[in-house]
């Protein structure tokens, strides 16, 4: 074929090593035999109308009959290879379709079975969960009903408690019932029990007018400050009412009569005082009688540091 290919024009040439590709030689060959053909005859190449000339009709004929069905061959055994054997995947994005029946169901498979495991996990998790909160529900509802019995312990304690003080303030009050004291009585540098007592005595009958005897057990000064008050034991009841009678007498010299409250009786007639002078200002008359104060015909008392009635009302 050498010959009749150095006549041949381009075309046709291009048509033999196309010819000589479909029958598996290489590139390198093809380009080696090329070569030879051309060093043997390195005359002009011959031109179309040269090559058509001198070429055979025959031969030409029988050659391009022969690439052609060549190229036919060859195209059919290369579709029918890339169907029968596509290859490996090579990439994540190759299409299912590539991909051979049973492949398929396998991999179907192996996923079904991950759901199901997973599944499984999660089912567990799930039930170890709800257990986790049903123990927690449970720890929760036991100490709601501690705190509540202990919040119904503290109540009846509280009660208790409130009782107790109570108990403990009138008891208080009766230890100090048969007491008075005596605010403004001039105090005598180192002064006596003795010498507080006749002042006492001497401010009860000179300055109070009272003649009958008053039995006073015992009298002395609460604190070492220049204007301490006096207290003075008085037990009998109605010798405590004839000095409140006359405590009025009293007033020009400055001199205050009360009886022995305890601390918190105190604080409440403090807080009584104040409203008192409130109301006083408001052209509101009303009367303390000890922790008590009387407006009208309504009692108000000092509860938790507020003035309230018995029906709840706030002055």
């Amino acid at each position: 074929m050498e010959a009749p290919l150095k006549d041949c024009t381009t075309l046709e040439q291009r048509a033999v090593i196309r010819f000589w590709n479909a029958e598996g030689i290489q590139t390198s060959q093809i380009c080696q035999r090329m070569k030879n053909i051309y060093e043997q005859n390195p005359g002009p190449r011959p031109t179309r109308q040269t090559t058509l000339e001198s070429c055979k009709e025959g031969d030409i004929r029988q050659l391009i009959g022969a690439i052609s069905n060549k190229m036919d061959n060859w195209g059919d055994k290369l579709i029918s290879g890339i169907e029968q054997n596509p290859g490996p995947r090579p990439t994540r994005q190759t299409t299912l379709e590539s991909c051979m029946e049973g492949d398929i169901r396998q991999l179907i498979g192996a996923i079904s079975n991950k759901m199901d495991n997973w599944g499984d996990k999660l089912e567990t998790r799930l039930l170890s969960i709800e257990q986790g909160v049903d123990k927690l529900n449970r720890r929760i509802q036991q100490l709601e009903n501690t705190m509540e019995n202990t919040v119904k312990s503290v109540s009846k304690n509280s009660e208790r408690i409130q009782e107790i003080e109570k108990r403990i303030d009138f008891t208080e009050m009766k230890m100090r019932e048969s007491n008075l004291i005596f605010y403004g009585v001039e105090k005598k540098e180192n002064e006596t029990s003795d010498e507080s007592l006749a002042k006492i005595k001497q401010i009860i009958t000179d300055n109070m007018q009272i003649s009958e005897n008053i039995n006073i057990l015992k009298c002395h000064r609460l604190s070492k400050r220049p204007s301490a008050p006096l207290l003075v034991e008085i037990p009998k009841y109605e010798d405590r009412i004839k000095l409140f009678r006359n405590a009025f007498k009293l007033k020009q010299l400055r001199i205050y009569i009360n009886k022995d409250y305890t601390l918190k009786v105190r604080e409440q007639r403090r807080l009584l005082i104040n409203k008192r002078k409130e109301l006083l200002a408001k052209g509101i008359s009303s009367r303390l009688r000890d922790s008590k104060l009387i407006v009208g015909s309504t009692v108000y008392q000092v509860i938790n540091d507020k003035i309230m009635s018995s029906e709840g009302t706030e002055i």
